[in-house]
């Protein structure tokens, strides 16, 4: 009987410490030390090969602009399928070393660039004539671009300041980096400030929806550090007819954008821990595109 009563009165001990910590709330801010520069390897490469199809592009009139490459004799196959393999190596040299810096300027003022890293040194078959060319130029235009790619600023408590930046950068920067800005327990969800789809006067819509949550699904201890767990549902959705003003015909349209993605941030050192994620685009109509893309955070 004392048994009993032992077991009952832990599992009820235990029932009301998870109860309580369920309850408990927590504020997710960025914690920079003054000079500290928190870096991470960023990730945002295609992962869903076989069924992607970026954006229509003039093929053989871009690589008509390439001379040599183009018309080189060694090129056994057409310039259309070239310039595929070129896109794909191309993608593959810029997505693959990207660096994300942030640095606390001003006292709860948090600055973010992203830039490449430095040239990609994945191994090709330097014996196929065609595709060391192609790689050749990827780099060469991987160098060109070895830049800042992206500038912008948040708060410590994680909106963005810059308002001022382009709206895909301020997406790409509230996605990635914006907190609640607010205490919050398990089970309660905010929106980002994001606006994905931009339409002008040509679209004629007949339907659209949209769902913009980040949702903090637990928090757990690991090694005494408080760690909140993250998760990102967002969806973009519209369908309709573009007015052409050139053809004077209403075209069929349809554009959804989504991102999943599951995360944890330190409580107690104020920055990500890790951040996974899927991105997807689906475009028919005007534009026709699939792309399905992995987008990562990592510590560096």
């Amino acid at each position: 009987m004392r048994s009993i009563i032992k077991g009952t009165l832990l599992v009820f001990i235990l029932l009301l410490s998870f109860s309580v910590f369920a309850q408990r709330k927590v504020f997710l801010k960025w914690k920079l030390q003054p000079g500290e520069i928190l870096s991470y390897k960023t990730i945002m490469e295609e992962i869903d090969t076989t069924k992607y199809k970026d954006f229509s592009v003039d093929f053989k009139g871009f690589f008509g602009s390439l001379g040599q490459l183009a018309d080189d004799s060694n090129l056994d196959i057409n310039k259309e399928i070239a310039a595929k393999k070129f896109m794909g190596l191309l993608n593959k040299y810029l997505n693959s070393d990207m660096m994300t810096y942030l640095t606390e300027k001003k006292k709860g003022l948090i600055d973010i660039t992203m830039s490449y890293n430095r040239t990609d040194t994945a191994s090709v078959n330097t014996k196929d004539t065609s595709e060391y060319r192609m790689r050749d130029l990827a780099k060469m235009m991987q160098m060109m671009t070895k830049n800042v790619q992206l500038r912008g600023s948040i708060n410590d408590s994680g909106s963005v300041e810059s308002f001022y930046t382009k709206n895909d950068q301020k997406n790409l920067i509230a996605l990635l980096f914006q907190l609640p800005a607010k205490q919050i327990k398990v089970g309660e969800s905010w929106p980002l400030d994001i606006h994905f789809i931009s339409m002008d006067q040509n679209f004629k819509c007949d339907t659209s929806y949209h769902k913009n949550l980040v949702t903090l699904v637990g928090i757990k201890k690991v090694n005494g550090e408080t760690i909140a767990v993250l998760k990102y549902d967002v969806v973009e959705f519209v369908s309709g007819t573009f007015a052409s003003p050139f053809e004077g015909t209403d075209k069929p349209c349809m554009m959804k954008i989504g991102c999943s993605a599951l995360a944890e941030f330190s409580v107690d050192k104020g920055r990500w821990i890790s951040y996974d994620g899927i991105m997807s685009l689906d475009a028919s109509g005007v534009m026709n595109s699939h792309t399905t893309k992995k987008i990562s955070l990592q510590p560096n």
